[in-house]
């Protein structure tokens, strides 16, 4: 996800949406690099292994989310162009 600076300008919460959602992807392959059985679709996965899945699923759903709502505040910013012509205040 990136955002442009005069995403920034406009909608600084936009940061945080940005940073969280790389926290969640390092997250995630951390959990992946854990557990690399994770992979094997084997029948005897450890509990540790069936949570780690849980999370990196539930953490793929957040990432979404966020980049949901990114979408959404950028469809009612200013197009770039035009954000040298009004003022955000």
């Amino acid at each position: 996800m990136k955002v442009s600076f005069v995403e920034l300008q406009v909608a600084p919460e936009l940061a945080l949406v940005v940073a969280v959602d790389r926290i969640l992807g390092i997250a995630a392959d951390a959990l992946y690099a854990a557990q690399p059985e994770h992979y094997d679709n084997g029948e005897h996965l450890s509990l540790r292994t069936i949570i780690a899945g849980h999370i990196v699923r539930d953490i793929s759903d957040l990432r979404r989310v966020l980049a949901r709502y990114h979408r959404e505040v950028a469809a009612e910013l200013p197009r770039e162009r035009d954000a040298d012509l009004d003022l955000p205040f």
